[in-house]
């Protein structure tokens, strides 16, 4: 005699590996506060079952802006890569059309020290 079991969901944790200068994340689930990156490039697997990514990824200080180049489930990139500026706390807020199994690959865009503020006022000479 046969009999169906219905399990609960299990519960699929995101993944996260960090390098020299790189995080990868795979993303299962969307149920995050915010993603921790210590890389100076961060890719994004989505293995959701959505074809739209929205999260927090905290970045290393320092870093304003990042380049933003989405890569379809086949890792051809899409057109038009963007950039996203990071906010005021440290974070990049992101909202893109991924396919499922696609990639967001983030890369820091350097600063440059009048960027971050080191910049002189005008007329002013340095103490």
């Amino acid at each position: 005699m046969y009999r169906q079991r219905i399990y609960p969901q299990l519960k699929m944790p995101n993944h996260k590996i960090e390098g020299r200068d790189r995080t990868f994340a795979y993303i299962r689930n969307l149920n995050f506060s915010q993603l921790v990156a210590d890389g100076k490039t961060i890719f994004l697997m989505n293995a959701t079952n959505a074809d739209h990514f929205t999260g927090k990824v905290r970045v290393p200080v320092g870093t304003t802006t990042y380049s933003a180049v989405v890569l379809n489930r086949y890792l051809v990139a899409e057109p038009n890569p963007m950039r996203v500026v990071v906010d005021q706390k440290g974070v990049l807020n992101l909202d893109f059309a991924v396919q499922q199994g696609g990639v967001v690959v983030l890369n820091a865009i350097p600063t440059l020290p009048a960027q971050l503020g080191a910049r002189l006022g005008d007329g002013e000479s340095e103490p």
